[in-house]
């Protein structure tokens, strides 16, 4: 397993164990074990993907989009896009280069213009770390439950040796990208499209089919800190501010 992998793992799991009623709903206890692992609150930023920059744009869909699906936002009229890139974790001040900032975010909200919105989320890894939410609650339990010098097998061990996808996306490679702009990222969810003529399939959303820039481990230090570093954090009380880009 690569070192990376362990880390951002531990960075993730590094948490009190939090007991909570069986009843607790799914959202409610998902956000508690979050809070539960941060090294004190962050009044006004999200539970997680706290650090991130927000802009605005336009999208226009390719030309071929509009024969695979009638969605609005991908027929030929352009629409606003607001975009935000984003660190994963609770910190909002975390390293860009941190191993627990190893997993990027890319979220997108398409404006249409009869006001209606859309969004489409995305991370720079091609599988998620669990399969369903309740998984990954049970993965977030597990490493709170796992302490310095635990005999084997450790709960976080035994949790993973019984959810393959959930080791396979630790031991998945995370490198440092040179920039936002040269990262992949991925859709979180497959979507059924229809077109006009009825005909459905299924697809997946990936973002920059191009190859990944990398920075070697030098490179992280050499850079001064305020390139390294997303510009400016948009806080989640006013959604729609524009970010600073310069």
């Amino acid at each position: 397993m690569r070192r990376t992998g362990f880390l951002l793992l531990s960075a993730l799991l590094a948490a009190p164990a939090l007991a909570q009623p069986a009843d607790t709903p799914l959202p409610r206890a998902l956000f508690d074990t979050m809070s539960a692992s941060l090294p004190r609150p962050f009044p006004g930023y999200r539970i997680n993907h706290a650090k991130g920059a927000l802009y605005e744009g336009s999208f226009t869909p390719a030309a071929g989009a509009a024969a695979l699906t009638t969605a609005p936002h991908l027929q030929s009229t352009p629409s606003t896009l607001l975009l935000r890139y984003s660190d994963a974790g609770g910190v909002p001040d975390v390293a860009d280069t941190a191993p627990s900032s190893a997993v990027r975010g890319l979220a997108f909200t398409f404006r249409l213009p009869d006001g209606t919105e859309t969004d489409l989320m995305c991370i720079n890894v091609p599988v998620f770390v669990t399969r369903t939410p309740q998984d990954f609650l049970g993965l977030l339990r597990a490493g709170a439950a796992t302490k310095p010098g635990m005999p084997q097998p450790t709960p976080i061990a035994q949790f993973l040796e019984s959810h393959p996808e959930t080791k396979y996306f630790v031991t998945l490679p995370k490198p440092v990208p040179d920039s936002f702009a040269t990262e992949r990222f991925f859709a979180l969810h497959a979507y059924k499209v229809t077109n006009a003529a009825g005909e459905a399939r299924f697809i997946r959303f990936p973002r920059g089919a191009g190859g990944r820039r990398r920075l070697s481990q030098g490179r992280h230090h050499r850079r001064p800190a305020a390139q390294r570093a997303v510009r400016r954090d948009c806080r989640p009380a006013s959604p729609w501010a524009r970010c600073a880009t310069g």
